[in-house]
């Protein structure tokens, strides 16, 4: 289980496809902007939607 998990991470961030990821904060730091964008942009599509409430009475979380 525990390998499927850091196998999935490695895919999904595609941290393996740099030879040193930590050699440079470039890296990193981009990781992390990307990160942070995609939270903000799902943290206004709830406050869209009327907050988290409604969109947790929506069945929004469900999808």
């Amino acid at each position: 289980m525990k390998l499927r998990t850091q196998q999935i991470i490695a895919n999904e961030t595609r941290v393996a496809d740099v030879i040193d990821p930590l050699a440079g904060s470039y890296y990193v730091e981009s990781l992390t902007a990307d990160i942070e964008e995609g939270a903000k942009k799902f943290m206004n599509e709830i406050e869209e939607m009327g907050g988290f409430m409604k969109s947790l009475e929506d069945g929004f979380f469900l999808n």
